[in-house]
């Protein structure tokens, strides 16, 4: 794990290392254990180094491989490197360190850009051969590891993060405003190729590229799609799922836990990443070290399923207390420097404290991002899969979904009916949920903002994002969008950014593309079961390894974080206050429209705690980027 910058100057014959310094430089906490910088005529590649495999210096970058054609900067892991370095060494190659970047440049020598589908990682690499002259670019599967990139009249840039960019290219400090007004709208980011800056991209993830020196263009190419049906055949049928799954499971962990550095996992007490904790515990002679926040309010605090699942895998607990203090606007700063961008809600709080205390005890954390949107962990997701089983033209699924219906209600209350009522359109289904829903769901958010006349004159409303139809299944459908659009995009952000802002290396099992192929090919009869029981395959195996109180716990939080009550009361309730007074001179949103939701949410009529963070962090996103250029870093 590492960061890396870079650019093409389009002007000078001769790129400017003082330029490649300064971007390497603002990126420098994802890898504070060696720099590298390398240029060539108007190519320039930088490179900061986060040790984890080969601690030695010859793991430096940018490196070469043997034969001197080609020349890599990396930022990420190949998990399965030492299965191909002995595929390499069977052919005669021989290696000069036992990093997995240099069996990167020998695949790459060998197989081309089709090397990336040996892969078993995260990555973002960019590869410049000296030869042909072409920049060869790639990013995994998922989009795990982060690239951004900018081209403009006088060059093309490309950095792990886009504070490296703006570094050197403060004119490009430009807001987007209709990617803006969608994030207000809906709490979207990382969805399709924009960012919150008018001018940078993000290099899409299963996406491998070719910058042609000669032209200055970047043809872009995917090299991984999904295919339902191909992964039915090629990990379900004729197996046995939970067999499968636990086998892939066992594996994944295993190729995670690959490191030359102190490893260890976020804890929350959810089956995701207690099933980690229990696998990794399995394959170790020490006890795992396990990280989990904790606050006193209820609601909040996941600490007795933390505590059970640490006491029944002998693991070594690290509970991480996160109130901020008097210092929440400070925190919120700094989150917003490292993340580049505006947030969507109040979790990464606690999950940047949890990055902050683990920091001093390992530098590698597992974490369990994935298994909610892959194995419709959601509530939110069984709507669809009722729907599924109406439509069906078999009586047994029909009346399963009726059960399913029931469960919903009787588990999870009945503000949940809109869900898969909503997408009915029948007038039996409309006469039937009129009489079920009396009156409206309390304590839902109107996401309908209100923008200025100005703003809206300016930004007119966009079409709606379009509804990617890849799955044969509905449910399926839903996990693939959640994967690659939607939630994984930005739980990926904001777990590579508040993790390298305290140069930790954060890695996620259930990403493995095996296990990822093996859950978009799974029926989703596999994934939901019984009582409205999600993640199937999670919980059984979780049942041979976990408490049962764990296993099997309806409960979801996700980093809780009780934002809510620092808005209501506390030190902070002023400065907070103090940023939303100021985010409505923004003229973004009519001042009548802030003011209704804060002061519906300080009566207690409401709880808008999760609007106002939009509010507050992209008011402190203007301030620190786009006002003004004013770094905050996390002191390590």
């Amino acid at each position: 794990m590492c960061g890396i910058a870079g650019f093409v100057d389009f002007v000078n014959k001769e790129a400017d290392g003082r330029v490649l310094k300064q971007m390497t430089d603002a990126i420098a906490h994802r890898g504070p254990d060696d720099e590298g910088h390398y240029i060539k005529g108007n190519v320039a590649l930088g490179h900061r180094r986060l040790a984890i495999i080969d601690l030695t210096p010859a793991g430096h970058q940018p490196m070469f491989s043997h034969d001197g054609r080609f020349v890599i900067v990396l930022n990420g892991e190949i998990y399965n490197y030492i299965e191909l370095k002995n595929g390499l060494m069977d052919d005669g190659v021989q290696f000069r360190t036992a990093t997995d970047t240099e069996v990167v440049l020998e695949m790459y020598r060998k197989h081309g850009p089709d090397c990336v589908s040996y892969f078993n990682g995260m990555w973002a690499f960019v590869l410049y051969d000296l030869t042909d002259g072409d920049i060869f670019i790639s990013r995994d599967r998922f989009g795990i590891k982060p690239l951004y990139y900018i081209q403009t009249d006088d060059n093309f840039m490309f950095a792990s993060e886009i504070k490296a960019i703006m570094q050197v290219c403060h004119e490009q400090r430009l807001p987007n405003e209709r990617y803006i007004k969608t994030f207000l709208l809906s709490g979207l980011m990382d969805y399709g190729e924009e960012t919150f800056f008018r001018s940078v991209k993000i290099f899409p993830a299963a996406h491998n590229a070719v910058f042609d020196l000669e032209t200055n263009t970047l043809t872009l190419e995917r090299y991984w799609n999904a295919d339902e049906a191909a992964f039915r055949k090629k990990w379900v049928d004729g197996k046995e799922p939970e067999k499968t799954f636990e086998h892939l499971m066992q594996s994944s962990v295993e190729l995670h836990m690959r490191t030359d550095v102190p490893l260890g996992s976020c804890l929350s007490g959810g089956v995701d990443s207690s099933l980690i904790v229990a696998l990794a515990s399995k394959l170790t002679d020490l006890p795992v070290r396990t990280f989990t926040g904790k606050y006193q309010e209820k609601g909040y605090n996941e600490g007795k399923y933390a505590d059970a699942v640490s006491n029944h895998v002998n693991a070594m607990p690290f509970p991480v207390h996160t109130d901020p203090g008097d210092d929440l606007v400070e925190v919120l700063k700094r989150i917003t420097w490292h993340q580049d961008e505006p947030s969507s809600g109040p979790g990464l709080i606690t999950q940047l404290a949890v990055m902050r205390d683990a920091s001093p005890h390992v530098k590698v954390l597992l974490d369990g991002q994935g298994a909610d949107e892959l194995f419709s962990g959601y509530i939110s997701y069984l709507p669809t899969y009722v729907i599924e089983l109406l439509r069906s033209k078999k009586l047994k699924k029909r009346l399963i979904a009726l059960r399913m219906a029931f469960n919903i209600v009787l588990h999870w209350g009945g503000q949940y009916v809109p869900l898969f009522f909503s997408q009915l359109r029948s007038r039996g289904w409309r006469i039937l949920k009129s009489k079920l829903m009396k009156k409206p769901p309390a304590n839902t958010e109107r996401l309908a903002a209100e923008f200025s006349d100005e703003f809206n004159e300016r930004v007119p409303a966009g079409t709606p994002l379009p509804v990617t139809e890849k799955m044969e299944s509905p449910l399926n459908n839903l996990c693939y969008v959640q994967l690659t659009e939607q939630s994984v995009p930005s739980l990926l952000h904001w777990e590579d950014r508040n993790s390298m802002a305290y140069s930790i290396e954060a890695r996620v099992p259930i990403l493995d593309y095996r296990v990822v192929e093996f859950a978009l090919g799974l029926p989703p009869e596999y994934k939901v079961r019984g009582a409205c029981w999600t993640k199937w395959p999670l919980r059984k195996l979780g049942d041979t390894h976990l408490p049962k109180k764990v296993a099997w716990r309806r409960s979801k939080y996700g980093y809780p974080t009780p934002f809510s009550k620092w808005l209501l009361e506390g030190s902070n309730v002023g400065q907070l206050k103090l940023v939303i007074e100021q985010f409505k001179k923004r003229g973004i949103l009519k001042p009548e429209t802030i003011d209704m939701y804060y002061e519906q949410h300080m009566s207690k009529k409401a709880d808008h705690s999760w609007i106002l963070f939009r509010y507050i962090t992209l008011e402190i996103w203007y301030q620190i980027y786009i006002d003004d250029y004013l770094p905050h870093y996390c002191v390590t």
